[in-house]
């Protein structure tokens, strides 16, 4: 049994799989970006309707201070997380 060891780059490039043109491979790359743009909004906004549902509430108590106290810190504590993650990925 032999193996041709020879250099990658030689070689003719590689079929397209059956049944895949370039025009529908495009058409399922512009499809799957609008299906993730699609959930990121869902997602924005089913967060959103969780921290206005929240303010209404402490705003109806009398601690809305409270509550924005609370969300600018949850906000500063992410910030500072990904921060210090991304100099740590970044020294590694």
């Amino acid at each position: 049994m032999s193996y041709n060891l020879s250099n990658d780059a030689e070689q003719p490039p590689a079929p397209n799989p059956p049944g895949i043109s370039a025009s529908n491979l495009r058409l399922f790359k512009r499809a799957g970006a609008v299906l993730a743009v699609l959930v990121f909004v869902f997602l924005i906004l089913w967060w959103a309707r969780a921290v206005y549902t929240d303010l209404l509430w402490f705003d109806h108590l009398g601690y809305r201070g409270v509550f924005t106290k609370i969300l600018i810190l949850k906000v500063w504590l992410f910030l500072a997380g990904v921060l210090i993650s991304g100099l740590a990925l970044s020294v590694n």
